[in-house]
């Protein structure tokens, strides 16, 4: 369901850098500008159904995008983070509250009851 592209280290032993695009419908395509951080982290963009070709097969929720992104992230070894731009921040916390990451990174993510409610 989660499409990762996947961009290596130049440096063998980098951490994990998983990064999350605002929307929801915008594709990692928006954050490509972020791959000079390849130099100190294995790069991992996400794509959530419907975006940079990931096939859409139903409407998903929240907590079921979360949950299928929770579950890529913890089969990586290492290090990891998370950054979320602005929607993609909610499901950067969402991650980061289940003990899956190291570091979360929250990019223009207006995190209050009033943006999304109770989730």
């Amino acid at each position: 369901m989660i499409q990762l592209t996947t961009i290596p280290a130049l440096i063998a032993t980098a951490p994990h850098l998983f990064l999350v695009p605002g929307g929801p419908g915008l594709s990692s395509m928006t954050l490509r500008t972020f791959d000079v951080l390849s130099r100190s982290f294995n790069l991992h963009y996400v794509d959530f159904p419907g975006t940079n070709g990931n096939p859409l097969s139903r409407n998903y929720l929240f907590r079921e995008l979360a949950d299928a992104l929770t579950s890529e992230i913890k089969k990586m070894d290492g290090p990891k983070f998370i950054l979320g731009h602005s929607y993609g921040g909610f499901h950067a916390v969402f991650v980061a509250n289940q003990r899956s990451v190291d570091g979360v990174i929250c990019l223009a993510t207006p995190l209050s009851v009033d943006a999304l409610g109770e989730v």
